[in-house]
């Protein structure tokens, strides 16, 4: 039978730390789901994206990582393998929360006969979460965190192995410069998440091209200019999320969980303040960053943003996501390197993550 398993209950964690959660549970585990929220107290200015208070998500058996990665590159990357954004909520009235959903998912899909997570093969399988609870907000001084499973408890469910998702690196960027990362080559690559992050530039503009070279050019999968990434997003589908703003405002500053493309709408209520009717100014948009202005109060109500690439993450995907033959089989090779250069709008203040989706086998 397939079914969702709580792992833990919903809890507030306090202001920050580290929680170690035990996975006690001995069936195939398909994917870990997690829920993150924090509540309002006084009016909201937002600081970054909601899930940039999940700092690292680590799932571990002693000394070997299973997982290693931030909740931001998670909800990326679970959207780039669930082709849909996971549930997101953001309210910036007083009493209203900030909510996302993210999980490791350990298969190509929800419940693949091939992979996903076997808890019978380690000893001791447990959950590291670090965060802080106003990384978002300031205001924020309630939290609530919540781990779930979706397993497989029929015996005869053997997967063959599983996706190991994990941040290889993470540096300042420079100008025009070439960075060099040496990609592990243990494990098939599945799948590679550029992370271009910036508050000051979107985040194809902070790239100039990119080139995986195998054994110093005895076989290079990849060299593609950062201009056509632009149009490899377009392959997957838009996404488009609610906000709930400020009664009055005259400025604001959103951080979106998109960063391509992106385009705001908002509702707003009509009513004249003072002397002049309120106006909304063209927003200036850089990458997730929405800086919003008003000629006086605006009685605001709610924001549609819709865009891509989210929270500034590009993939690089191998062959057929579907087909285990067609990824990147690193293993044949002795170096493989990812060669980025960076643009000429790239600078120290800017950051490039790395993240691999490695298929293992058992």
């Amino acid at each position: 039978m397939k079914r969702l398993a709580t792992v833990l209950a919903p809890e507030d964690l306090g202001t920050t730390g580290t929680k170690i959660i035990d996975i006690g549970i001995q069936d195939v585990i398909s994917r870990l789901e997690m829920r993150w929220r924090c509540t309002n107290v006084t009016v909201s200015v937002m600081l970054d994206a909601v899930l940039a208070c999940i700092t690292k998500v680590e799932l571990v058996d002693g000394s070997e990582v299973i997982a290693s990665l931030s909740g931001l590159e998670l909800q990326a990357l679970n959207f780039y393998d669930r082709k849909i954004m996971p549930y997101n909520n953001i309210s910036l009235t007083v009493g209203g929360y900030f909510e996302s959903a993210f999980g490791i998912d350990f298969g190509r899909y929800l419940f693949d006969p091939l992979y996903a997570l076997d808890p019978r093969r380690y000893k001791n399988l447990q959950l590291r979460i670090s965060w802080d609870e106003d990384a978002c907000n300031t205001s924020v001084v309630v939290n609530e965190f919540a781990v779930f499973a979706w397993i497989d408890d029929d015996p005869a469910a053997q997967p063959v192995g599983y996706l190991k998702p994990w941040e290889v690196k993470s540096i300042a960027m420079g100008t025009s410069t070439h960075d060099y990362t040496d990609l592990p080559t243990d494990h098939p690559i599945r799948r590679l998440l550029i992370r271009a992050y910036s508050t000051d530039h979107d985040p194809v503009l902070c790239l100039s091209n990119l080139k995986i070279d195998c054994d110093n050019g005895r076989f290079i999968p990849l060299d593609v200019p950062a201009n056509s990434l632009a149009k490899i997003l377009r392959e997957y589908p838009e996404i488009c999320e609610s906000y709930t703003l400020d009664a009055a405002v005259t400025a604001k500053t959103l951080y979106a969980n998109l960063s391509e493309h992106l385009y705001i709408a908002i509702d707003y209520d009509a009513t004249a303040f003072v002397t002049a009717q309120s106006k909304f100014a063209l927003p200036t948009i850089t990458g997730a960053k929405i800086a919003l202005a008003v000629s006086v109060d605006i009685k605001a109500l709610t924001a549609q943003i819709s865009g891509r690439s989210p929270h500034n993450a590009i993939p690089l995907d191998f062959g057929n996501p579907n087909e285990p033959d067609t990824w990147l089989d690193v293993t044949r090779f002795g170096a493989v390197k990812l060669d980025t250069t960076f643009s000429s709008d790239a600078d120290s203040g800017d950051t490039l993550m790395v993240v691999a989706q490695q298929a293992k086998k058992y």
